[in-house]
């Protein structure tokens, strides 16, 4: 079954135990329906008005002229047929523009009722031992991939006890609960004709109170993960439980991309039972982003690999934040397995020393978090003016608000 995340932080030294994810389609189907409806009234309200008003300009225009003469009339009756025959043609161009947007309606529609309408499959052994977390070559492997034939039976529907081969259900968005290490696992996604994981396939986890600990999904491409992202959660170094968010790119070994996390004030409890769930009861990453309500406690942009925090650029950096989003540590160099390790002495570090209310800042070598201090490089106080001189030219994808002493 699934290795849950099991994230760690000690002196600083964040672990991503498994970056695994899978990701599903959001659907905001209501909205697109509000959206075409309002398209739709306002352009065919502005062809109306646009039509009748160059209509009563060009009368008025050529009334003016007249001068009582058998030849002004003509033209304005040319004239006026010729208006008519355009506003008939432009009618004609607004029923179809119509007819598009209905037909796009109905498409939108079709989807909703696709959604609802997914069955739920009661997953065979061998299904779910294809969503196995393994690790192949140094990589995270994010799900196995399946080792099921097309022939094989690898779910049945609770419901009429009727069991589907795999040729039943590919290319199929298909919604199965399972038991994952005694927790409550929800799996939606899909795989192809080649029995390859495709397209965004995502799992949620639950504990035995129905509360949420993982969120895992990923964007595959016949069988290839190219993104992923996923939600944990873990105790930093200050024993503060916080939520994990990772949103990354897969190259090869390395997975580029940002890692966010949060102070955890809230559990999210499911409100739906294995036996009552539907596919928009599975939370998507953004969904829980829209949901959480905690100040942000980090940032990490970097690579991550094995699992950690390991990116030897020089270009990574880490910001953590207290509950009102100020900055107590900012480090910019390199990372070894979730630690600073910068032997370059290029790397440097700023850190708010709360008793004396000051920030302290070393810049040299880091070897296993620690500031590798000489003769010439040691850690010194440092004043606000000095950090953002420091700081001058360089970009920093979150907010770096320092304490004013």
């Amino acid at each position: 079954m699934f290795e849950l995340i099991n994230y760690e932080e000690e002196n600083f030294q964040t672990h991503e135990n498994q970056d695994f994810v899978m990701s599903k389609k959001k659907k905001k189907d209501k909205t697109k329906l509000k959206k075409f409806a309002f398209i739709a009234s306002t352009i065919s309200s502005c062809i109306t008005l646009l039509v009748t008003s160059g209509f009563i300009v060009f009368i008025i225009s050529f009334y003016g002229d007249y001068r009582s003469t058998d030849t002004k009339v003509e033209m304005i009756g040319t004239s006026v047929s010729n208006v008519e025959t355009q506003m008939n043609q432009v009618q004609k161009d607004l029923v179809q523009f119509k007819n598009t947007i209905y037909d796009d309606l109905t498409s939108v529609k079709k989807d909703v009722k696709d959604a609802v309408k997914i069955p739920i499959y009661t997953a065979g052994s061998n299904f779910v031992g294809n969503l196995n977390v393994a690790e192949t070559n140094s990589q995270t492997s994010f799900l196995k991939t399946p080792s099921w034939k097309s022939d094989d039976i690898i779910a049945k529907n609770p419901l009429t006890g009727r069991k589907y081969k795999a040729k039943d259900l590919m290319n199929k968005k298909i919604l199965i609960p399972y038991k994952d290490d005694g927790q409550d696992a929800y799996f939606f996604g899909q795989f192809n004709k080649q029995n390859h994981w495709d397209g965004d396939c995502l799992i949620n986890l639950y504990d035995k109170k129905r509360r949420l600990t993982m969120i895992m999904e990923g964007r595959y491409n016949d069988g290839k993960l190219e993104s992923y992202r996923q939600v944990g959660y873990y105790k930093n170094h200050l024993k503060q439980w916080v939520w994990n968010v990772s949103e990354r790119e897969t190259k090869g070994n390395i997975n580029t991309g940002e890692t966010y996390t949060y102070y955890k004030n809230k559990n999210k409890k499911a409100a739906f039972t294995k036996k009552t769930v539907e596919a928009s009861d599975i939370m998507s990453v953004a969904d829980f982003k829209e949901w959480i309500t905690g100040a942000m406690e980090g940032y990490y942009c970097g690579n991550t690999q094995n699992g950690a925090y390991n990116d030897n650029t020089g270009k990574a950096y880490l910001i953590k934040y207290d509950k009102g989003k100020k900055v107590r540590t900012l480090y910019c160099g390199k990372f070894k397995n979730g630690a600073f390790h910068d032997e370059s002495g290029n790397a440097w570090y700023i850190s708010y020393d709360a008793e004396n209310s000051t920030y302290i800042y070393f810049k040299g070598k880091f070897v296993n978090n620690k500031p590798v201090e000489t003769s010439t490089h040691k850690r010194e106080n440092i004043s606000l003016n000095e950090i953002y001189q420091i700081m001058k030219g360089k970009h920093f994808n979150e907010s770096v608000d320092l304490h004013k002493k």
